[in-house]
């Protein structure tokens, strides 16, 4: 799978879960399903792109130093924009009660 479609992918799947999530289609629970299953498929994409790298490595690839290992500045840019808002998703259906 290409870089280009694993962001459009992993970023429009969140928005849809949160737009849902906020209209009221989908219940709390179902969100922070979907929002956490959304996150850990696009954050073991990221670490199978660095995959000859140790895990220090990879961390400070994604997190410090994005353009290392392959990376692009907007997949950085993508994966901290989809972070924050499954992690906003997340903390508002905690606080609405799962």
């Amino acid at each position: 799978m290409s870089w280009k479609l694993a962001n459009i992918l992993a970023a429009s799947s969140l928005v849809l879960i949160f737009v849902l999530f906020e209209v009221g289609v989908m219940g709390p629970a179902n969100a922070f399903f979907f929002a956490g299953t959304a996150l850990t498929a696009y954050t073991a994409y990221q670490f199978l792109r660095r995959d000859g790298m140790s895990l220090k490595e990879a961390l400070q690839s994604i997190f410090l130093r994005p353009a290392t290992g392959g990376g692009r500045m907007r997949t950085y840019i993508t994966y901290m924009g989809c972070t924050v808002l499954g992690v906003f998703v997340a903390v508002q259906a905690i606080a609405t009660g799962i």
